[in-house]
C-alpha cells in the first residue's frame, strides 16, 4: 500500500504529538516549614544555589552577593520537622576581589562536607580566575580545609 505525502504529514505529527504529550506528575510536594533566610539578607541573593544531603536534613544555601559580591553559605539542619541555621554565615578565606562564594554549592550524602564555588575570585584583573572552598563539619562546627582551590592553567574568563 502507498501513502500519499499529505498522509506522511498527518501521521508525522500525530506520532510527534503522542510523543510531546506528557501527563502531569504524579507525585505531591508539600513545603516543609517556612523558607529559610539568614539574616541579615539585604542584598545576598540567598538561595541562588541550594544543596541538600542525602537524608534532607542539612542544606547549604549560597548567597554571592554578600558582602559587596565576596559572597558566603549558610547552613541549615532538620530536627524533628525544624529548620534552623546551624552556624553563622561560612565565608572563606583568600577570596580576591568580588568573589561570588556560593554561586554554586554541593554537599556530600552525609551533609559533613560543602564545596563552595566562588566564579568571580580573583577578578581584578578584568578576567575572573574562580576558586572553590571546602567546609567540613565535626562535632556541629564548620571549619575551612586548607586554602581556596584554585585551577592552574586557565585563561580568559575560567
Amino acid at each position: 500500500m502507498k501513502i500519499k505525502m499529505s498522509q506522511r504529514a498527518t501521521l508525522l505529527v500525530l506520532v510527534c504529538a503522542t510523543l510531546l504529550y506528557s501527563l502531569p506528575a504524579l507525585a505531591q510536594f508539600t513545603q516543609q516549614g517556612p523558607k529559610l533566610v539568614s539574616a541579615p539578607a539585604l542584598s545576598s541573593s540567598q538561595g541562588n544555589s541550594v544543596a541538600i544531603s542525602a537524608d534532607g536534613n542539612t542544606a547549604v544555601i549560597g548567597g554571592p552577593s554578600d558582602n559587596e559580591y565576596i559572597g558566603a553559605v549558610w547552613i541549615w539542619t532538620r530536627s524533628a520537622g525544624v529548620w534552623s541555621q546551624q552556624s553563622g554565615k561560612l565565608i572563606g578565606s583568600g577570596a580576591v576581589c568580588c568573589a561570588n562564594q556560593g554561586n554554586s554549592v554541593a554537599i556530600s550524602a552525609d551533609g559533613n562536607t560543602v564545596l563552595v564555588g566562588g566564579s568571580g575570585d580573583d577578578s581584578n584583573n578584568g578576567n575572573p580566575v574562580g576558586a572553590a572552598w571546602v567546609w567540613t563539619r565535626t562535632g556541629g562546627v564548620w571549619s575551612q580545609q586548607g586554602a581556596k582551590l584554585v585551577g592552574s592553567g586557565a585563561e580568559g574568563f575560567a
